[in-house]
């Protein structure tokens, strides 16, 4: 950044004029030439003066606080990737020991869904059995009825016999 307005209209000065030209044909681009030969610009000062303001730019910025600050930049740049690679570490560590988490309880819920699938088919297995016992039982009620009504018909019979054998009697 040039500061001095009297180095930055001295450099402008300098640098060459670049005819117009359309932005997609070529993009814009900075170029400072130094002349040596007197005869080529027609100014002979041309390289001195750059030169001269190269050197007023170096002494200008070697005195000041700039090289310092810059410095003191570099220096909380490193120590601002030293801790973006704390923090980057950190939460790997966080990552990995979520991961770890949820790989658990992902296996933790399969073999849950696997114990409520196996309950399920075993309480759909005791109600198919509970189902067949209640037909089994009806079926069996149905036939002691049967054998009852038989059992009082026959003592009916059997009782008239014996009516019929001790009137004969």
């Amino acid at each position: 950044r040039i500061t001095s307005p009297r180095l930055f209209v001295a450099l402008k000065r300098t640098m060459p004029k670049r005819p117009p030209q359309p932005y997609a044909a070529a993009p814009p681009t900075a170029s400072v030439s130094a002349s040596r030969s007197a005869g080529a610009s027609g100014d002979s000062n041309d390289g001195d003066e750059t030169k001269q303001i190269i050197r007023d730019l170096i002494a200008e910025y070697s005195t000041s606080d700039v090289a310092q600050t810059a410095k003191d930049c570099l220096t909380l740049n490193a120590m601002l990737e030293d801790k973006q690679r704390e923090v980057v570490a950190a939460a790997d560590a966080q990552i990995d020991a979520l991961s770890d988490q949820i790989r658990a309880a992902t296996e933790a819920c399969g073999a849950a869904t696997d114990d409520l699938r196996a309950h399920s088919e075993h309480i759909a297995q005791l109600e198919a059995d509970a189902a067949e016992l209640r037909r089994r039982n009806d079926a069996l009620t149905a036939a002691r009825r049967e054998a009852e009504a038989r059992v009082a018909r026959f003592r009916a019979e059997a009782d008239e016999q014996i009516d019929g054998i001790d009137a004969v009697e």
